[in-house]
């Protein structure tokens, strides 16, 4: 896979700061890196195929929008299929994000995943549910006491 050259690099900057909601947001995004619309939606493209650029959504403020069960849950999975429980709980709508981080002796735990209901009874009740689904009895609930920081990462172009 080739690395993006510096158009590529302003293409993803733009779309960082934002899809604006107009008829045309990437002509508006273009003009503003001095690019024509049709160049600019064809190097989105073209980045999406090369798997630089994953996915392009929407991202709300679940708590205004009253989503208020919200738990990130650690699990204890079997080296051997964690991959498969990680797929199976990737899959669940209620579940935002599903990821692998190494465990440590007094944190045995190795797949976590964000899981989101209407509230906290909800979300517990959904994570019993995924730990039936899985077939993984040994997990902990971890609730948010605080948050602290909140936001995107912002990749830039690297310094040559």
């Amino acid at each position: 896979m080739s690395s993006p050259d510096h158009k590529d690099w302003l293409v993803i900057e733009a779309l960082q700061r934002g899809i604006p909601l107009m008829d045309r947001p990437f002509a508006v995004l273009a003009e503003g890196i001095g690019m024509d619309e049709g160049e600019f939606i064809r190097r989105v493209g073209a980045l999406k195929e090369r798997g630089i650029i994953r996915r392009m959504g929407l991202r709300i403020a679940h708590r205004e929008a009253g989503v208020r069960g919200n738990v990130m849950v650690v699990w204890r999975v079997p080296p051997g299929r964690v991959e498969e429980v990680g797929m199976l709980l990737a899959e669940q709508p209620s579940v935002t994000h599903c990821y692998e981080r190494p465990t440590f002796d007094d944190l045995p735990y190795n797949l976590y995943s964000m899981v989101h209901a209407a509230d906290p009874d909800a979300a517990a009740g959904e994570v019993r549910r995924l730990a039936e689904l899985v077939g993984v009895s040994d997990y902990q609930m971890l609730h948010t006491v605080r948050e602290l920081k909140k936001s995107t990462p912002i990749y830039r172009q690297p310094e040559e």
